[in-house]
């Protein structure tokens, strides 16, 4: 899909403070996937294109889903773009934040990898993206996935574009 790169790069951009880091009550402050992810659905959904097929689905689980019908129930991934109804899939994302396990991450990892490996339906880009300040150190951790063409993107702080790392 043509401009995704830019419609996710500037929706991060847009993410305000208490979406990156939220406060809760006593003064302490938490990274929480599922508040992040919201935004960024909200921001990328307020720049998306109306002249495309693609759309954009949240948690879009496959089970029971004719066509994929090896994927677990439990694989569902935060964010997908395709062409609902047809055979057409393009990108799968997963969001985890900076204060994740190295075990979660690499979970997502293979998250995205099964679906870039899909029979004959396979989606053709797989982003990762970690969000806090500690984001590289995150990555610098990982162990690499076996399929190199999934991007990671880093989100170190609020209203900054995102670092992307190929890892072709």
């Amino acid at each position: 899909m043509e401009g995704l790169d830019k419609i996710i790069s500037v929706a991060i951009e847009a993410i305000d403070q208490e979406y990156f880091l939220l406060p809760i009550r006593g003064g302490f402050e938490k990274y929480r996937e599922r508040v992040y992810c919201y935004e960024l659905y909200h921001q990328i959904k307020a720049r998306w294109p109306k002249s495309t097929d693609y759309r954009l689905n949240g948690e879009n689980t496959k089970q029971g889903h004719p066509y994929f019908e090896n994927i677990p129930g439990w694989l569902m991934p935060d964010f997908v773009v395709h062409v609902p109804g047809f055979d057409i899939n393009y990108c799968v994302m997963e969001v985890k934040s900076s204060d994740s396990s190295v075990q979660k991450i690499s979970e997502d990892f293979d998250s995205l990898e099964t679906f870039l490996s899909l029979g004959s339906y396979p989606y053709k880009r797989g982003i990762l993206i970690i969000f806090g300040e500690d984001a590289k150190q995150q990555f610098e951790q990982l162990k690499k996935p076996k399929n190199a063409s999934i991007e990671v993107w880093l989100h170190y702080a609020v209203h900054k574009l995102p670092v992307i790392h190929s890892l072709k």
